[in-house]
């Protein structure tokens, strides 16, 4: 498998805080850093991130589109085409 990699912003990942991240939560340094680079900074940030509740998810209503995308999942599920 050839991966290639795109840089998104200029976040540069502090080793010690990588280290002291990876070592806490007993995670793949990469892992880290690379959600670093995502913007979860810290323990509490990248564990609500790896381990997501019900309280912490964004409203139904935010979503983009959200009632476009209810109408196709309902019409998926009855086999009904869509409108337009």
């Amino acid at each position: 498998m050839n991966l290639t990699t795109q840089k998104i912003n200029d976040i540069i990942p502090d080793e010690r805080t990588v280290e002291e991240i990876s070592g806490k939560l007993g995670l793949n340094r990469k892992l880290v850093e690379l959600l670093i680079m995502r913007g979860y900074d810290n323990v509490d940030a990248i564990n609500v991130f790896l381990h997501p509740s019900i309280d912490n998810l964004y409203p139904p209503e935010t979503m983009l589109s959200i009632s476009l995308r209810t109408e196709y999942a309902l019409c998926s599920v009855i086999r009904k085409p869509l409108r337009g």
